[in-house]
């Protein structure tokens, strides 16, 4: 019995790990985001986004890991990187925690940057022109 159990748990295990690799999310996901963002953000702009980014944009450069998009710093980003994930789900709980930080942050997605890039996992929004 409990070799049938340990040869069912590794069969799930290797399982797992197959569909990861077959994902590739690396490379379908990740990469064209930072990509675009490699392509299209100039060296001095502020992009608020996931720190997994760092990787590919630098660590020390113009990104900020931000998820209340410049709320508590008055910080105004040309980029904005919104991750499912990630800050989906933390202006979920800004919803929850703080009615005017999630008002804020519609506003500013909605009002003040358009959306440039849109993936499976990650939609890219940039500062509109004439937009403090």
């Amino acid at each position: 019995m409990g070799e049938c159990l340990c040869g069912l748990l590794l069969v799930l295990q290797l399982g797992w790990i197959g569909f990861g690799i077959g994902r590739n999310a690396y490379h379908r996901t990740y990469l064209p985001a930072a990509t675009y963002l490699q392509q299209h953000a100039g060296p001095h702009d502020l992009i608020f986004a996931a720190s997994e980014f760092a990787f590919q944009l630098g660590f020390y450069n113009n990104l900020s890991d931000d998820s209340t998009l410049g709320y508590f710093t008055g910080k105004r980003a040309a980029y904005i990187v919104v991750d499912e994930a990630g800050y989906v789900e933390a202006f979920k709980g800004f919803a929850k925690i703080n009615p005017e930080l999630e008002r804020y942050i519609r506003k500013t997605l909605t009002e003040d940057y358009q959306p440039v890039y849109t993936g499976s996992v990650y939609t890219i929004y940039r500062r509109k022109q004439g937009v403090g």
